[in-house]
């Protein structure tokens, strides 16, 4: 519970603020060649960042995206100045105490830094999360154990399904129209709350197009059936 200062009455704070950020286009720097770092690039590179990599020992597959042009690298050595004009930096090096220089000279130029493995030397870290479409479920333990966190991930995987990548392209076509032709903030919370409130995942997941088409139908109007909101049904072969 919050008080009118929006202090938490239990007086726990929260360790981190939960934030999704845009990183498309934006200069990301990778410190690491490994495993750890390949991952680290790929998250980014589904963002559409900007990836500039340093690493002496590098994975096949980050060789590839370098020398396809992918991703830039940029030395095989840490040099403070490599930070210049980046908007966030991992450390994924296997030599601790590098990866806490790093982020020294990141926190320095006021960069956000994620340093793998070591929370204390972070000024944000990675959540475990759940992808689908424009769905993204997030878990943190702060730090306190990863392994809980992909366990709690895997259940989620499990969960929602792919379904929910549909459920989520549908329902921002409506949202979108809803926002257009209803002005009133009560009429657009009737009508979001009773879609999502509906069993319109479970039709999703049985491909009962005709059946969502009349629940749309019905709960909002004609102007809100599949054809006039631009919603592409799926392929067979998929969720």
């Amino acid at each position: 519970m919050w008080t009118s200062k929006g202090l938490l009455r239990n007086g726990v704070p929260m360790k981190y603020y939960p934030v999704f950020l845009d990183l498309k286009g934006k200069s990301c720097l990778v410190v690491g060649g490994g495993k750890v770092a390949e991952r680290k690039i790929g998250t980014l590179l589904k963002c559409e960042a900007n990836v500039r990599v340093v690493a002496k020992e590098r994975m096949p597959w980050i060789e590839d995206l370098i020398r396809n042009k992918r991703i830039q690298f940029i030395g095989e050595e840490f040099d403070p100045e490599q930070l210049e004009g980046m908007r966030l930096v991992i450390a994924a090096t296997s030599d601790s105490q590098l990866n806490r220089e790093i982020a020294k000279e990141a926190d320095r130029r006021n960069i956000w830094c994620n340093v793998v493995d070591q929370p204390e030397d972070c000024t944000f870290i990675l959540p475990s999360i759940v992808v689908r479409g424009d769905l993204t479920i997030a878990i943190s333990t702060s730090g306190k154990s990863p392994a809980l966190a992909r366990k709690i991930r895997e259940e989620l995987e499990g969960k929602f399904g792919k379904e929910y990548e549909t459920l989520t392209e549908l329902l921002g076509l409506v949202r979108k129209k809803v926002l257009e032709r209803y002005k009133s903030e009560q009429e657009r919370k009737k009508i979001f709350t009773s879609l999502v409130e509906s069993n319109m995942v479970e039709l999703i997941k049985g491909r009962k197009w005709e059946k969502i088409n009349s629940l749309l139908v019905s709960l909002i109007g004609s102007d809100f059936s599949l054809d006039k909101l631009g919603f592409r049904k799926k392929p067979d072969t998929e969720s």
